[in-house]
């Protein structure tokens, strides 16, 4: 097994260095604009294509009480609509040039991003920065865009694998503004105006609290000069000045349980873990691809494979602004779910001891390393990678995350493991099927008449049954009435 491990780590590190020296090319450039705007350019040749992003530093994480929802909405808002190009407009100059249009939101940020051809580049530019600095927020496509929303928002709900996220994020954050939702809560979106959200897409939708990120086929100055164009002249506004919530420390392991109707069980379980800021992050990537990367992780073939205590089962961690979660979670059974959390806490705490074969952890680094040369051979991957290194960061850490990685030891991991894997720091969520109602007890009534009546109410399903009996039958017949009960 070790031997296949090395063998497996080898190809991996192979194929990242063919892929490496193939694909990627030289580190883009950055640009500040008079009024605030940062600009990163990174020309890449190998294929016509560009992608153009627009990074906004909004996110669920700059909501005020009453606001949760309010950057996801906006998002939903964009491409509707501006006073050079009314509605419809926008799409249709995008599909003429063939390019791909998408946009999401985070905790910490917005992104929208085009790809297409870098002969249409200049365009490109010019609807995206329209966009994003002019929408004109119609109030009849507002209130479209927020029923969408709210039907979003209900499927989310109704969703076990989303619904359990939100459970842990509630418990674990108790005053951070992580614990919301980015979708929002309905009673805000059912009582937003068009006035509420226009003031709060004005407020951090400006130069100073923007970045573009660009990643193609470009010349580095012609792009650069088609920012200029269409974002230059915009007016330098105060990147908005917030005070975010601090999460209190956390003294006791928390549980939260909820019950809804379901076939199985799903389980979260997150230690709090530092934000982008800590080097604490990369040996964090690691553990998470070594304890829950895949089908041959320890929690996989742990408790999938040998004790059979779920359907599935892995480890996440990712990068944000603030302190986030480092997450276990599977599906399991009903009754197999103390078994499941008590196993995964055992193999999360091995870590402690530094029960890692040298093997198994340098394939962990490999497939993490395999993975972010991968996304470097198409644009829009790149594109949102520095994009992302670039609102929490320093857009120059995308290039040196590899490096990083490789650098990671066992006692790196094994400090990390002892500092935040210990049981005050982790919150357990829990989101399991109704339990059966209890067995009522039966009740008997006799009527004036006589007859006994016997009741007992069940509500497992919307039926009733009736069963009438009479104390006759064979045992109180005489000879000659044998029979006649039957009859």
């Amino acid at each position: 097994m070790k031997a296949i491990a090395q063998l497996v780590a080898v190809f991996l590190l192979l194929t990242a260095l063919a892929a490496s020296a193939a694909g990627v090319e030289a580190t883009g450039q950055m640009f500040t604009f008079d009024n605030g705007l940062k600009v990163f350019i990174k020309p890449v040749h190998s294929s016509p294509v560009v992608a153009l992003n627009i990074w906004i530093k909004v996110g669920s994480a700059n909501e005020e009480p009453g606001e949760e929802g309010y950057s996801h909405l906006i998002e939903h808002m964009m491409f509707k609509g501006t006073p050079t190009y009314p509605y419809g407009a926008l799409d249709n100059e995008i599909k003429k040039m063939g390019a791909q249009q998408n946009a999401f939101t985070a905790n910490d940020y917005t992104s929208y991003y085009l790809v297409g051809a870098s002969q249409y580049f200049d365009k490109m530019m010019q609807l995206q920065a329209d966009a994003v600095l002019n929408s004109s927020f119609d109030e009849a496509e507002l209130k479209k865009e927020s029923q969408v929303v709210i039907e979003e928002l209900r499927m989310s709900l109704d969703n076990p694998s989303n619904r359990i996220v939100q459970l842990i994020m509630e418990e674990a954050f108790q005053l951070h503004p992580y614990r919301h939702p980015i979708v929002g809560y309905l009673k805000n979106l059912e009582e937003i105006t068009r006035d509420k959200l226009y003031a709060y897409y004005k407020k951090f939708y400006v130069p100073s609290n923007m970045w573009v990120v660009i990643v193609g086929d470009v010349q580095l100055d012609q792009a650069l000069e088609s920012v200029r164009k269409y974002m230059g002249a915009a007016p330098r506004v105060p990147v908005p000045v917030q005070k975010i919530p601090e999460e209190p420390a956390q003294e006791n392991m928390r549980t939260r349980i909820e019950y809804a109707d379901l076939q199985h069980a799903y389980v979260r379980m997150g230690w709090k873990v530092p934000g982008i800021q800590s080097n604490d992050r990369f040996p964090l990537y690691v553990i998470a691809r070594l304890i829950g990367g895949g089908m041959s992780s320890w929690l996989w073939r742990e408790l999938v494979e040998n004790q059979q205590l779920a359907v599935s089962a892995g480890a996440g961690y990712y990068s944000s602004q603030y302190p986030m979660l480092f997450q276990v979670g599977g599906v399991t059974s009903q009754s197999k779910v103390r078994p499941f959390i008590e196993a995964a806490r055992r193999i999360v705490y091995r870590l402690h001891k530094g029960e890692i074969d040298e093997a198994e952890l340098e394939k962990a680094r490999q497939q993490i390393i395999a993975e972010d040369v991968y996304d470097r051979e198409k644009a829009e991957d790149q594109a949102t990678n520095y994009g992302h290194f670039a609102m929490l960061a320093d857009v120059e850490d995308a290039d040196r995350f590899v490096e990083n990685i490789r650098q990671v030891t066992k006692d790196d991991i094994v400090a990390v493991a002892k500092k935040y894997f210990i049981d005050s720091n982790l919150t357990v969520a829990r989101l399991e099927p109704e339990p059966p109602a209890p067995d009522a007890v039966p009740e008997m009534i006799t009527l004036d008449n006589g007859i006994r009546l016997i009741l007992k109410q069940n509500n497992t399903a919307p039926l009733v049954s009736v069963s009438v009996k009479v104390a006759a039958g064979g045992l109180v017949e005489e000879n000659r009435e044998a029979g006649l009960a039957n009859m």
